[in-house]
């Protein structure tokens, strides 16, 4: 388990996930008022664009927003670039659809316009459950914490794999999407 105390040994980057995993477990903190706490939600305004940029799922777009609208302020916008190409890709849908090119499978090609299927694309997992899946952040953030303590990466992924009960190879990918995912700008 990881000491609170040890929060202070982290750097910026690193406190992001900190935060997040902090984030994630009081997800709709209100003030006294019953308000959403618009602190948590620039929060999560923030955590949700960094993810976008690593690994592009569009629903943290849809959180962003949802999180902007909850906490009283505006959509960024990013979001609403996001928002604008999904307008433009779905009206091209219905002009398309308008000259004659037949749309089989409407569902496909919505969730292409949203971005939430990549054209052709099939496979283990979707935009749903990647979105909810966010295990790889809690392996990740053990190896970061123990080589904070001074282990080796090779060590680090090691133990935390131990802890955790999963394979190392899953703790490296999880420590790899990590990596990438403070190499944000926005981090």
């Amino acid at each position: 388990m990881i000491d609170p105390k040890d929060v202070a040994m982290l750097g910026p980057k690193d406190l992001i996930i900190w935060n997040m995993m902090k984030l994630m477990a009081v997800s709709g903190v209100r003030d006294q008022n019953s308000k959403p706490d618009p602190v948590f939600g620039q929060y999560g305004i923030e955590v949700a664009r960094a993810i976008y940029e690593c690994d592009g799922n569009p629903l943290e777009a849809w959180w962003a927003y949802w999180q902007a609208r909850e906490s009283g302020q505006p959509a960024p916008e990013w979001v609403m670039t996001y928002f604008d190409r999904c307008a433009v890709a779905l009206l091209n849908l219905a002009r398309d659809s308008k000259h004659g090119k037949n749309v089989t499978t409407p569902s496909a090609a919505i969730a292409e316009a949203f971005e939430m299927k990549r054209p052709g694309q099939s496979g283990r997992g979707s935009v749903f459950s990647e979105f909810t899946n966010r295990t790889w952040l809690s392996y990740a953030f053990l190896v970061v914490h123990s080589m904070h303590k001074g282990d080796q990466e090779t060590y680090a992924i090691e133990n935390a794999a131990r802890m955790v009960g999963v394979s190392e190879a899953t703790v490296r990918r999880a420590y790899q999407k990590f990596k990438a995912f403070t190499k944000s700008p926005t981090l």
